[in-house]
């Protein structure tokens, strides 16, 4: 399928076919329990982190188009491993030794 369509067009695909299922959960969390605040601070951290998410995908799937299957997969597997030290680093936010445990055990699975 990489060579088929365009990496922004396949990484766009995966979200937008998520929508139909997004609004009606979405409702349905609203009408149990009310709207939540959500501060604009939340706001741009989330569509950064929705940007950052779609830009991956896209550098992925990209990857995959430039090299073979088992080169670009290291990289998505490692994705986990840079969140968690970037959590780390940048946000206090250090994951406890049987969390590392499962992040290493998820990166080495294929």
């Amino acid at each position: 399928m990489v060579g088929e369509i365009s990496a922004p067009l396949n990484s766009w695909s995966r979200f937008t076919f998520m929508l139909p299922l997004l609004f009606p959960m979405v409702t349905f969390c609203v009408m149990r329990s009310g709207m939540p605040y959500v501060s604009p601070s939340c706001l741009v951290y989330a569509v950064l982190g929705a940007s950052s998410q779609l830009i991956g995908g896209i550098m992925l799937i990209m990857a995959f188009q430039r090299s073979n299957f088992a080169q670009s997969i290291i990289f998505h597997k490692l994705e986990v491993v840079f969140a968690a030290v970037i959590g780390a680093l940048f946000f206090q936010e250090s994951p406890s030794l049987l969390a590392w445990f499962g992040i290493l055990v998820c990166s080495g699975s294929i």
